[in-house]
């Protein structure tokens, strides 16, 4: 298929179906150190006519009794460079009224107009520093941070979308607390403008950003960058939260997760991990792959678990490491 990719499991979304409005081309309006889809080969800060929306549409169709929550606009480019995203998204809510749509975007052509198609939107904003945001966005001549901060906001307030915010830290370049000094600007920009009466619970404003999530590099990236070190997630996490508690008195501010599998790898119970792994393992065996994506840490962690548990062990078949349970006199197995 030329557009169509998945289903694929993701951390955020459960199973999700693939749009790729650029066919595996990276044309994008950014040229990010940190993308998993390689440097940019086409910089545009133009919208243009890349796809087929018919077309589309019927790889589409080849997947209306396949079960999955979310299509999610994303892949190889910018989304919103397509002319064809509006006529797309429409095709689709038709074919699949069911199910929900989800847009994976840098907001560099970000409109209420576009977003008004959508039931969750994920925009990029890796620092509110103009200086920083260049270093680590490298947008194309002509976009600035400023137009991205008011599309993110103009988008949220003027249309129904749920909104999450995402940043990727990149150690080095945008990796201190002060380089996410405006992002309460943003939130309580975009709660002032989307209030009125259905929007205000105990006398708050609810903001259409309800999540802020931090990550950092975990795939192959464009440039020779690397990942950030837990603390610092933590540090930028604690900062931007401090801030947003600044809004609480009128906005109902968003939640801020990390949701890097770093994070997660160096601050997950280990015990906890060792009785979840064993409750289903014992079950059926489960796959080491399977398990690093349910528990979000590292195939290191999970095998250094195993090895100090006296009711788990690793055994191979066909290739593949699979965690089986061996019961000890003090465990029931489940009827």
């Amino acid at each position: 298929m030329k557009y169509i990719f998945g289903p694929v499991s993701s951390r955020r979304l459960g199973l999700s179906l693939g749009v790729d409005l650029f066919k595996g081309f990276k044309l994008c309006s950014m040229n990010c150190v940190y993308c998993e889809a390689g440097k940019t080969l086409l910089l545009s800060s133009v919208r243009m006519s890349v796809a087929d929306p018919d077309e589309v549409l019927r790889e589409l169709l080849a997947f209306k009794e396949v079960d999955f929550e979310y299509i999610t606009f994303s892949g190889t480019g910018e989304p919103t460079l397509s002319l064809e995203i509006e006529d797309v998204a429409r095709g689709i809510k038709k074919l699949f009224p069911d199910k929900k749509l989800c847009l994976l975007t840098n907001a560099t052509f970000l409109s209420p107009e576009i977003a008004k198609l959508f039931d969750l939107i994920i925009p990029s904003l890796d620092a509110t520093d103009e200086r920083v945001f260049g270093r680590v966005n490298r947008p194309a001549w002509g976009i600035d941070l400023e137009t991205v901060m008011e599309n993110i906001i103009s988008a949220a307030a003027y249309s129904s979308a749920e909104f999450w915010i995402e940043i990727l830290i990149v150690k080095g370049i945008n990796d201190k607390p002060e380089h996410f000094s405006r992002i309460a600007e943003v939130v309580q920009k975009a709660a002032v403008k989307n209030a009125n009466i259905k929007n205000i619970q105990h006398g708050k404003i609810l903001s259409p950003i309800t999540k802020i999530q931090i990550g950092t590099v975990s795939r192959l990236p464009a440039e020779s960058v690397f990942s950030s070190e837990a603390r610092t997630l933590v540090n930028i996490a604690k900062y931007i939260e401090s801030q947003l508690d600044k809004l609480s008195d009128k906005i109902q501010p968003p939640t801020v997760e990390i949701i890097s599998r770093i994070y997660k790898s160096q601050n997950i119970d280990k015990t906890e991990l060792e009785k979840k792994l064993f409750e289903i393992s014992i079950r059926r065996r489960l796959a080491l792959s399977e398990a690093c994506s349910t528990f979000g840490t590292s195939a290191a962690v999970i095998r250094k678990v195993v090895k100090y548990s006296p009711r788990l062990d690793l055994t191979v078949f066909d290739g593949e490491e699979f965690i089986i349970a061996v019961p000890t006199s003090d465990d029931t197995a489940p009827h």
